[in-house]
């Protein structure tokens, strides 16, 4: 079981009925989704102690629509580009330094905007996104969107269990 703050723990256990189970929970570091036999909730407590708690009954959902994002990858062109023009920049602001009064400033003023372009193009070609899980959970009259992280079951626990719901329990393995 994922590793919950106590604050969030104790909300989820006052919420669930007797006899109900907790079956898969995700805690993304601010909030707790937990799928149960019977609902699926979604709790959030804030630093000043507030309590939030949505519960959708499984009977009540209509349709449930994954999509699974993987990692992005790093622009490996704009890497090689920052870089080299970064480089290029440190080489130009360098020589610069060994030229006479007006060369010095050229040269440097260009070498420094060149390392400043340079290392925007890098950072832009770095920053990626994990990859993740969006979870649209539909009932008749309102639609629920979740994100879980990439390896999360939460998706096919919610499915499995809404499945269930129009099968007896007796007849359930």
């Amino acid at each position: 079981m994922v590793d919950l703050p106590e604050s969030h723990g104790k909300v989820l256990q006052d919420h669930i009925t007797e006899g109900e189970s907790i079956a898969t929970v995700e805690y993304d570091g601010e909030t707790t989704t937990a799928v149960s036999g019977r609902r699926l909730y979604q709790v959030e407590v804030d630093d000043a102690g507030v309590e939030s708690v949505t519960a959708i009954g499984l009977d009540a959902v209509t349709r449930i629509d994954t999509e699974r994002h993987p990692d992005e990858e790093q622009d490996a062109a704009g890497v090689i580009v920052g870089s080299v023009l970064s480089v290029a920049g440190l080489a130009l602001a360098g020589f610069g330094l060994t030229q006479s009064s007006v060369k010095i400033l050229l040269f440097v003023i260009g070498g420094i905007l060149a390392i400043t372009i340079g290392l925007v193009i890098l950072a832009t070609a770095l920053d990626t996104e994990d990859g993740h899980a969006e979870i649209e959970v539909t009932t008749g009259t309102d639609e629920w969107e979740l994100e879980v992280g990439l390896n999360s079951d939460l998706p096919e626990t919610v499915s499995e269990r809404v499945s269930r719901r129009a099968v007896p329990i007796d007849t359930v393995e």
